[in-house]
Order: structure tokens, then sequence, then C-alpha cells
């Protein structure tokens, strides 16, 4: 089988789990939207907000070392495994027992007084996720995507479910449809400001049936610490956490403080605590682009560390990139072009539309981001991770700054906006620093133009406003097959030629 397409088959397997998976995970927004309140669901977006920061710290980058490591010397592949599970075991143990600590002022701090029991959850969930992430790291770099790609989709349907019937049959039971003689009992102790404590509850038994499933993997662990082994372990691993920090900030940092730097009452009828719920439940949309990108990134890093000593490496990241930016972009002009319809099935109640215009803007700063992933492959494999946390602390630095600055004027725009920017400029500048350290023959001319005109095309298709919903309709169609006809006339010799590399 030739590599590419190795690739391609790992991605398809990866993506069942990532994007079949978070698709099925996708469809709780309309349930969210449907029986949570936008200031309910923006306590939601707000949580996970903190724990998608978090999680880079659990996980302490050591996903990559992890495959770094093992490619350099696979016969001590067992020693490598149980040496940073052990680490991230001590790191995770320590960090949740300090957010434990802490849970009174944290709630304080996020206005939620009273409301521990999200801290304890939280860290639970943030600390089987942590030391799952290791074996499932293992079963990437062994090739075992079919199961990896199970247990991804039973966790997911576990989350799903639970928030399936807890939700739907709350709701059911205080509404006389279903066993009416319980709504009396229910009425005693539910309340609306319950809805995001069943969603947390959900993910942290979602969480927990990893560690079952993951069984083998715990069973053969055996904690080590063997402080020459890992102390090469954390040298190269550290700069990828603070990268990770970073880069969570480039996606999170608006989400996390919208609600304290948007000034209240900036759009007319709703609160801070409200407009954070519906730019979060319309940031969910951007998933679309974020799911291929999320396939691609699990069977890509494995897969070019994998072939890294192979002197045609380069070559084969440039001819992937391309293909990449290809296939994203003619996927960005069809998903903008039927955003009213995602959004009729999508955002429930007509509150949650008001941002809908952000959409394309973080639809493309997510592609740019799939870029600026394949673009950062130059110095994972050259030892350089220090490069990857300059541009990652440059980012989000940047993205502190300019949220700061347009967040109080052009409100959540404004925070698109920025993760676009930030994005375009960490894509560029890894880019150039990558052609001087590692040189890779990428297609800049044909990439940007496909970038390019796929933003231009998805700005018109979301811009056309026509009484005919069928012509309109008829015309993005036809738009998205111009594109994306043109797209594979140009690319058709490559994919020809690429089937034998």
């Amino acid at each position: 089988m030739s590599r590419l397409k190795k690739l391609a088959g790992d991605t398809v397997l990866y993506g069942m789990s990532s994007i079949v998976g978070r698709m099925l995970n996708y469809f709780l927004v309309p349930l969210y939207t449907t029986y949570l309140s936008a200031a309910e669901y923006g306590v939601v977006t707000e949580l996970y907000a903190y724990v998608a920061f978090f999680m880079v710290l659990f996980t302490f980058g050591m996903e990559t070392t992890f495959f770094r490591f093992v490619s350099q010397d696979k016969s001590s592949a067992k020693s490598i495994f149980n040496q940073i599970t052990s680490l991230v075991l001590v790191i995770d143990t320590a960090l949740a027992l300090l957010l434990c600590a802490l849970a009174t002022p944290i709630m304080n701090y996020l206005e939620f007084p009273g409301k521990e029991g999200y801290v304890y959850a939280l860290a639970a969930i943030l600390f089987l996720d942590g030391v799952s992430a290791i074996p499932f790291a293992k079963l990437r770099i062994e090739g075992k995507a079919k199961k990896f790609a199970m247990t991804k989709m039973i966790n997911i349907l576990i989350n799903m479910t639970l928030n399936i019937v807890l939700l739907v049959g709350i709701n059911a039971i205080l509404e006389g449809n279903f066993m009416p003689e319980q709504a009396a009992w229910v009425n005693s102790w539910y309340s609306p400001a319950v809805g995001p404590a069943i969603v947390v509850f959900s993910n942290l038994v979602a969480s927990a049936a990893n560690w079952i499933m993951l069984g083998s993997a715990f069973r053969s662990f055996k904690f080590q610490w063997n402080k020459e082994a890992i102390s090469p372990i954390v040298r190269y691993g550290y700069p990828l956490l603070f990268m990770g920090v970073a880069g969570t900030t480039n996606e999170m940092f608006s989400r996390l403080m919208l609600k304290k730097i948007l000034p209240e009452g900036f759009y007319e009828g709703f609160s801070n605590q409200e407009i954070l719920g519906i730019f979060g439940a319309c940031y969910k949309l951007a998933i679309f682009m974020n799911l291929a990108i999320q396939a691609y990134k699990y069977a890509a890093e494995p897969f070019f560390f994998n072939n890294s000593g192979d002197k045609s490496s380069p070559a084969l990241i440039g001819k992937v990139t391309h293909i990449f930016i290809a296939f994203g972009a003619v996927a960005y002009v069809g998903i903008v072009a039927n955003l009213d319809i995602i959004a009729i099935f999508t955002l429930r109640q007509a509150e949650y539309k008001l941002a809908l215009d952000a959409v394309p803007v973080l639809l493309m700063a997510n592609l740019l981001l799939g870029v600026y992933y394949n673009l950062s492959m130059w110095y994972k494999l050259t030892d350089r991770t220090y490069v990857g946390t300059y541009l990652a602390v440059g980012g989000a630095i940047l993205t502190i700054l300019l949220n700061l600055m347009l967040i109080p004027s052009y409100g959540y725009m404004g925070s698109a906006y920025v993760t676009f920017i930030v994005y375009l400029l960490m894509t560029v500048a890894s880019y150039i620093l990558g052609q001087k350290y590692y040189p890779i023959p990428y297609q800049m001319v044909r990439g940007m133009l496909y970038l390019v005109l796929a933003g231009l095309l998805g700005h018109f298709c979301f811009q056309l406003k026509l009484d005919n919903f069928y012509f309109l309709k008829g015309i993005q169609l036809l738009i998205f097959l111009i594109f994306a006809g043109m797209v594979f006339i140009l690319e058709r010799s490559t994919l020809r030629k690429n089937r034998r590399a």
C-alpha cells in the first residue's frame, strides 16, 4: 500500500471517531438550544472553555512527545509508555487536587457562587481524560485505528445518550408527557439551573467509561520513575505544553473573557451571559471544518513521524499539505453556502442565530489553523519545538491584546476577526521559518489561490439574499459546483500521480 493511501485510510478510520463521532456529539447542540436558555448554555460554554485550557496542562504535551520518542526507539516502546504515563499520572493527580482545593475562589471568580460541584466534577473529567490520552496515543502509533475509533465512538455515544435521556426525559416528565406521576418529585429538585450540571455529569460518566475500554493498556502499565529517562521527555514536552496553552488561548480566550470584556447592554435585550451562550452555540458551527482537521491530524502526526527518516519526507509533506488546502477550500464553500439550512436544524431558538454572521470568519480561521498544523511538522521533525512555542505564545499575546481592543467596539465579531488574523499570521510565520530550517516544496501560488477564492465565494454566498429560497439555493449550489469542479480538474493529475507515492 502506498504511503499516501495509508494516510488516507487512517484518516478515514480516525474520521469515524472524530468526524462521525463529533457529528453525533454535535447533534447535542440542537438539544441544548432547545432545552437550555442562552444564559444556561452560556454557563456550559464558559466552563468548557476553561476545560479546554486545563486539558492542555493535564496532557502536558506528552502525546506528541510519545510519538517522537517511540519513533526514535521502537524497541523501548513499552518502557517509554510506562515512563510517560507515570509522569502524566503524577502531574494530573497534583493538578486535580489543586483545582478541588481552589473550588470556592474559582466559582466566585466565575460568578457562580455555591457551585463548587462543577469544579469537582470537571477536575475528575480532566484527570480521567488526561491520563487516558497516552493509551490513545499508543493506539495511534501502533496503527490500531479501528480500536481507537471504536473506543472514541462508544465514549461519545454514552455522553450523547445520557444528555438526551436526562434533558428530554426530565422535560417530558415536567410537561406531563411521560410519567406524569413523577412530576412533583422532579419539581422538588429540578430547575433550569440544573441543565448545565446534566451536561457535566454525562461527560463524567463517558470519561470514566474510557478507562474501562482502555483496560488492556492500563493493565500492562507499570509505574516507572527514572529521572534520567524522564528528563529528556520533559525537555521535549514542555515547549509543547506552552505551545498548547498558547494555542488554547488563541482559540478560547474570547469565550473565556467575552462576558467580562463586553460592555453590559452592548446587544440590546441580551445579558452578557446570554451573548456568551449565543456566540458559543454559533462557534460550534465552525466544528464542521474542525472535524476534518482533527481526523487528519490524528492520522498525519504519527504518519509523518514514522516517515521522518525518508529522504522524500519534505516532498511528501508538501503534497499532503496541498491536497489538504484544496479539499479544505472546497469544503469551506460548501459549508458556508448552506449555513442557513444548517442553522435551522441546529440553532433551535431564534435568539441563537444572532451570531450566525461570525461563522464564515471562524470557518476560514479553522481552515488556516489546519494549514498551520501541516506547516508545524517541520519544527517537530527537527526537534525545534521551541519555535512552535514562540509562534503560539506570540499568537496568544496578539489574541489577548486584539480581543481587549476589538470586543468592546465590535462585540463577538471582533473576536471572530481576531481568531482569523492570528491564525493567518501564525501560518505565514511558520511557513517563512520552515523554509529556512526545513525547506518543503509547497505549491504556494495555487494553494493561496484556492484559499482566496474560497473566502470570496463563501462571503458572496453568505451575503446573497433573495426572496425565492429555491432560486437562492440553486445559485449557491452552482457556485459550489463550479469551484469544486475547477479544483478537481486542476488536481486530477496530482492525485493520479500520488496514488503511486
